[in-house]
């Protein structure tokens, strides 16, 4: 075995660190030009303007150059989302990565040239074709289970934090000619060419697909807009779409202008930009890698927004009491720690609502949202940053705090659902086409294996409220016996005796049906099952006809526990 087959061996059994690792790449070459881009607009010395161009009229272009990128990936990512959908995800990612290359080589002749255009070409083409964030959230949607989502999420901000941290660090250094006469601002620009050319070959050869089943979706020109209309006509998920609208409106405000508040209030260099974003990276990656973690171990994705999105409100205030670098690297971590973890969560929430086959459709609105809000922040916005620079801070704070009002509006119906539906949920036979794909759906989310499930000798229920599906259970008989499988819970609905129920509804079906023992396969929850009168036993006791069907012989690993309960004299 050589090297590369080795090492593509652990990328195919660790689809998660494959992924992380193309987005960290590709970040890096992002990170690059951070530092570079405000300096071509802001720094006095610049020859890439005619002196007599107004540094307010460099700021208002500066926001039109930033609007461009964020309408380019507007019109863009939706049709990437859709053909990721229907071609896969690792096609997709070679295409944005190759887009990106391509997109820095001109704006690399763009500063060589002195030409404004060159520039706007240059962010423009990476903003159609290349929305790799985007088609990286659908692949971790893709190998996630509703438990670890989140995390994974989160892991998806750690890849962009430390590409942040590398990039900025570098491209501070590199386009800074004081360090070095051969450095400047084209050299971090084709250094990252360079780097979203090795992701290339690394997706190419390292990366699996993660798409299991492809959609025939269709493909409309115009989705970046048509997914506008879903979210603001969808009565289910408009008001959550509307908080991530206002959220990212105001923080795309704050990141895009950084940089030039950076320089004119505290006269920050090329460099001083590069360690600041590289400081940024950092609180992202601690938040998103660490302590994000430690929220949604225990509390569920709209519990942490309810909670954590007005203390983010305040946190851009506070960056208005730093007169000095010093105070502005210490309140800093403040705002990025409380954006690192309410981000993901609204992203989990709009994830959890979504099917197997169309993680890449509902994410793709979700960019849509947030392209079209970045870009609506640069260009109406750009007037505003130039007239005063604390406007970017108290605009998103008023924006976060809008948002709040919003998700409060969401928080109270879900409640008044989830209310509901613990009052009048029944326990249901699966009978339908419908009932099956949500069986499997629910399965999915809970990392259960459902390959097999439909096979004969198999019966499977519904803990369900209209069309909402609390939790699941399932017999499969095989002759005098039978293996409980498939017990799932939502999580929202866990802590409620939902399983229990469930498991005293099958019971009593199993004895109804002439199932003398009830065995069940698991991995980590005995004591719960023992708590249920089930009791552990070797594997050598199981009977043939359970040890033949397919969950204990292929699905489930082999150091899971087989438990035991005992109907016949019940």
């Amino acid at each position: 075995m050589t090297k590369s087959q080795f090492y593509q061996g652990i990328m195919k059994k660790k689809p998660v660190l494959a992924i992380f690792l193309a987005l960290f790449i590709d970040f890096i070459a992002f990170g690059l030009i951070i530092p570079v881009v405000p300096a071509l607009f802001s720094a006095e010395d610049h020859t890439i303007f005619d002196p007599s161009v107004s540094a307010q009229h460099r700021t208002f272009l500066y926001g039109m150059l930033m609007g461009v990128f964020a309408l380019s990936t507007f019109l863009g990512a939706p049709l990437l989302g859709t053909l990721s959908d229907r071609w896969g995800r690792k096609k997709i990612m070679i295409i944005t990565n190759t887009a990106n290359a391509l997109g820095f080589f001109v704006f690399g002749l763009g500063i060589i040239e002195q030409n404004f255009w060159f520039l706007f070409i240059g962010r423009t083409l990476p903003g159609l074709f290349g929305g790799s964030i985007f088609i990286v959230q659908s692949a971790m949607a893709d190998v996630s289970t509703e438990e670890n989502k989140t995390k994974n999420f989160g892991l998806v901000g750690v890849a962009c934090g430390l590409g942040f941290i590398f990039g900025a660090l570098l491209g501070g250094i590199l386009g800074d000619p004081t360090i070095n006469i051969n450095f400047g601002p084209t050299l971090p620009v084709f250094v990252a060419m360079g780097f979203n050319l090795v992701n290339v070959v690394f997706i190419l050869f390292f990366l699996s697909e993660t798409v299991s089943e492809f959609a025939n979706t269709p493909i409309h020109a115009l989705s970046g807009f048509e997914n506008l209309g879903i979210a603001f006509t969808d009565r289910k998920m408009r008001t959550i779409y509307s908080v991530i609208f206002i959220l990212t409106l105001g923080f795309s405000f704050f990141i895009q202008f950084l940089p030039i508040y950076l320089v004119k209030k505290f006269s920050f260099t090329q460099m001083g930009v590069g360690f600041m974003f590289a400081a940024i990276g950092v609180y992202a990656a601690i938040s998103q890698g660490l302590i994000l973690r430690l929220f949604t171990r225990r509390f569920l994705p709209d519990q942490i927004l309810l909670f954590l999105t007005p203390l983010f409100a305040v946190t851009y205030l506070l960056l208005l009491l730093p007169e000095t670098p010093g105070w502005l690297y210490l309140i800093m971590p403040i705002m990025i720690i409380f954006q690192g973890i309410t981000f993901p969560n609204t992203l989990t929430i709009i994830s959890n609502n979504a099917d197997r086959k169309s993680q890449g459709r509902y994410i793709g609105i979700n960019q849509s949202l947030n392209s079209f809000a970045s870009a609506l922040s640069a260009f109406a916005a750009s007037s505003l940053a130039s007239l005063h620079d604390s406007y970017i801070m108290t605009f998103g704070a008023a924006c976060t705090a809008v948002a709040y009002l919003f998700f409060l509006s969401y928080y109270r119906n879900k409640q008044s659902m989830r209310k509901e539906a613990l009052q009048q949920a029944l326990v249901e036979p699966v009978n339908s086409a419908e009932d099956m794909e949500a069986l499997k759906e629910m399965l999915a989310k809970a990392g259960l294996p459902f390959d097999d499930v439909g096979e004969q000798n198999q019966r499977f229920f519904l803990y369900r409220f209209k069309e909402l599906v609390l939790g699941t259970i399932g017999l499969q008989k095989a002759g005098n016996f039978g293996l409980l499988r498939s017990l799932s819970v939502a999580r929202e609905f866990r802590r409620k005796h939902l399983g229990q129920n469930m498991i005293d509804k099958l019971i009593n079906y199993s004895s109804e049906t002439g199932i003398q023992q009830l065995y069940l396969i698991t991995t980590s929850a005995q004591t719960y099952f023992e708590k249920q009168g089930f009791r552990e036993i070797s594997r050598e006791k199981v009977p043939s006809e359970i040890q033949g069907t397919r969950e204990y012989a292929e699905l489930c690993p082999s150091e899971a526990k087989v438990m035991v309960k005992y109907l016949a004299h019940e």
